[in-house]
This record gives structure tokens, sequence and C-alpha cells, in this order.
């Protein structure tokens, strides 16, 4: 729960914006993190397919 919750405070404070939506692979820790960084408006969805475009992001060129 740590590491997740300070993902989302470093990416609130880099972009300073708060997104209306968050896309996971559906980690336990993840809901809670987001509820109390982020807020409980935002809306959490688990999908490994709707998260695959931060996951291309990873692999080599």
């Amino acid at each position: 729960m740590a590491a997740a919750k300070a993902f989302f405070q470093s990416a609130k404070a880099v972009t300073g914006i708060v997104p209306d939506r968050v896309t996971t692979d559906g980690h336990d820790s993840y809901l809670r993190a987001i509820r109390t960084e982020l807020g409980k408006a935002v809306r959490h969805r688990t999908s490994r397919y709707l998260n695959n475009r931060m996951e291309q992001n990873h692999r080599d060129p």
C-alpha cells in the first residue's frame, strides 16, 4: 500500500491534476491508495487491456 500511495502522491504532484479515472491491473492496494490520495470521486477501473497503453511504454524499442 505504501508504494501505491507514494506513486499516486508523486503523480498528482508532478502533473498538478487529479484524474477522473484510474486504470490499474487490479492489485488490492490500489483502491485504498486511490481513495486516500486522489479522493473518492476518482473512478477505479481494472483491466489488463485498458491499461495496455502504459504497459506498452515499458517495452524495448
